[in-house]
């Protein structure tokens, strides 16, 4: 497929010699090269082609070569520090002195699940560090205690009440006596909108139906996908190292499919397809394509790629009335009305997981890493009365108390959540040795890397059925509908996940735009399921609309993944 690309992306490339630059890694706790692939935005054959030795394995304090690419040049200069445990934001932010807010915002990716030992942060520079220190997490609101702060003046600025601050700071008994200390990192409780979806909510209930061709009135689409031609040099070799390249052109793949069809059955479509030129960054040229470029007459726009563009061009849009279907993000809300997530967000899958496991009405328990504190925090909020597995002194599973927990009358669904390797080996193994005497299944709200690794067997994890959330059914039933015979035979290839994305979310759109009602109407109304993908949009709090089109998936023990019931 992608061959068929290359005189494209060729013709369209600005060409250059480039420094071949390396990053230097050294390796400290829980790091694989997985993880580091995924850190460096480059493949695991690029880490093993510069370090032949990893094929082995790699250990602590190991130094490994990183082939230095646009997406990781910041770990190339800069000061970064390994957070270490019992740290705060505070206090690193003090000893480099720079704010809080400052660090934040170099490291929002790997700050996602909040401050957690051995992170390696990037330091920004030339921002002095300032006495204020409020942090918005997901969920949830952190304050540091700045020096002559107090217990009422903390209250009195989040608009609760000190009972509420206490009961949300069990660590902290010395605010019982008015008593705060510099540094303290204080949970504060979020006060959410009485119209925000609450979880036994986000099971929509529509009617699922198959669309067809009820309008022929022409309709003007854009689609905004991220080539970024201009930076390429040699084709082939970006396909070898550039994965967003990769994404973009299974995409695209798919969406031409999708086109083909909808305009063999009668669909009236004027298509323009723009190269976004977006990174995860803030870099991106959708704002100049929305300047330069005529959208008078445009009804949707499928993309841009990344969370931030989308909301930037819905924004820039939402006063033409224009539609914005945010095609691959899972990350962030709709917050504005002319938004569309076509992927479900992560936090809806995790959300639609838990609900999945409080309608069996089993014994639900949790093993949560305690790296993971926000991963707790989120169960807590949204699964109430569930119980934690603790840990041992070493830092280990407790497995009496894990026992204690384990109900032999009923199923019990074991939530495992880190994305330590090891941790699941170790998880894994202590369940496996409890299936004679109990029923287990273990689950997990987030399927990464660590679950995947080649040290966890396949079959462990089969023999355990393991569940899980997933925006695409993953089944591995036999792929026989039409479109995967001719993706085949046009390619030579069955379609990757993003191919298959790139038909499933264009030719939803292109069918929801070719009805009597409205784009808005068919969401409000009407859900639907193609290929692997099915669109169940739900109005968000915030004002657009969000996929809950979520499978619940399942390890079978023959090897196979299965949707659960």
């Amino acid at each position: 497929m992608k061959k068929m690309f290359f005189s494209m992306l060729f013709l369209m490339a600005s060409f250059g010699v480039f420094a071949q630059n390396y990053i230097r890694h050294t390796v400290v706790k829980d790091d694989t090269v997985t993880s580091l692939a995924r850190k460096y935005s480059v493949t695991v054959h690029d880490i093993y082609t510069l370090n032949a030795d990893s094929k082995n394995g790699i250990k602590l304090d190991d130094v490994i070569l990183i082939p230095k690419n646009e997406k990781n040049a910041k770990y190339a200069t800069g000061t970064y520090h390994t957070v270490q445990p019992k740290e705060t934001f505070f206090g690193i932010a003090q000893k480099y002195g720079v704010t809080v807010q400052a660090i934040q915002d170099a490291n929002k990716i790997i700050l996602e699940n909040g401050l957690q030992p051995y992170l390696e942060l990037l330091i920004p520079t030339g921002k002095k560090a300032e006495n204020t220190s409020t942090i918005t997490q997901n969920d949830k609101i952190i304050h540091i205690t700045q020096p002559q702060e107090t217990v009422f003046g903390i209250t009195k600025k989040y608009g609760i009440s000190k009972e509420e601050l206490i009961r949300s700071n069990p660590n902290f008994d010395y605010l019982k006596n008015d008593v705060v200390k510099v540094g303290d990192t204080l949970k504060i409780p979020f006060k959410k909108s009485v119209n925000e979806e609450k979880p036994s909510e986000l099971i929509v209930k529509k009617e699922f139906k198959d669309l067809t061709i009820t309008s022929k009135d022409k309709k003007e689409v854009v689609v905004m996908i991220p080539f970024r031609a201009s930076k390429i040099g040699n084709p082939q070799e970006s396909f070898k190292t550039d994965r967003l390249l990769n994404i973009s052109v299974d995409f695209y793949s798919g969406m031409l499919m999708a086109i083909n069809k909808i305009n063999k059955m009668g669909g009236n479509f004027n298509i323009t397809i723009y190269d976004s030129e977006e990174t995860s960054s803030n870099s991106s040229s959708v704002e100049h394509l929305i300047k330069t470029k005529d959208f008078s007459n445009v009804d949707l726009v499928i993309g841009p790629f990344f969370q931030s563009h989308s909301e930037k061009v819905a924004s820039l849009l939402e006063s033409k009335n224009i539609l914005v279907v945010s095609p691959i993000s899972r990350e962030g809300k709709a917050n504005q009305k002319n938004l569309y997530f076509a992927t479900p967000p992560t936090e809806i899958s995790k959300k639609m997981m838990l609900q999945y496991l409080k309608d069996k009405n089993q014994n639900t328990i949790a093993v949560v890493d305690r790296k993971k504190t926000s991963a707790k925090d989120f169960i807590e909020q949204n699964y109430e009365g569930i119980q934690f597995v603790g840990f041992n002194e070493k830092g280990g599973l407790n497995s009496e108390t894990l026992k204690e927990l384990l109900d032999k009358d009923k199923t019990n669904y074991v939530i495992l959540e880190t994305e330590s390797t090891s941790m699941v080996l170790n998880t894994a193994n202590i369940l496996s040795g409890l299936k004679e005497t109990y029923k287990i299944v273990m689950v997990t709200l987030d399927r990464n890397d660590a679950f995947e690794s080649d040290e966890i067997k396949s079959q462990t994890l089969a023999d355990l059925n393991l569940h899980y959330p997933s925006p695409m059914n993953e089944s591995t039933t036999e792929k026989l509908s039409s479109f995967y015979t001719e993706y085949r035979s046009l390619n030579n290839v069955l379609p990757s996940a993003n191919a298959v994305k790139g038909y499933d979310i264009t030719y939803d759109v292109l069918l929801r735009l070719s009805q009597n009602d409205n784009f808005e109407k068919t969401a409000d109304k009407i859900a639907t399921q193609q290929q692997e993908c099915k669109f169940v949009y739900a109005k968000s709090s915030d004002g657009g609309y969000y996929n809950a089109g979520v499978y619940i998936l399942y390890y079978d023990t023959d090897l196979t993944i299965k949707e659960a019931q």
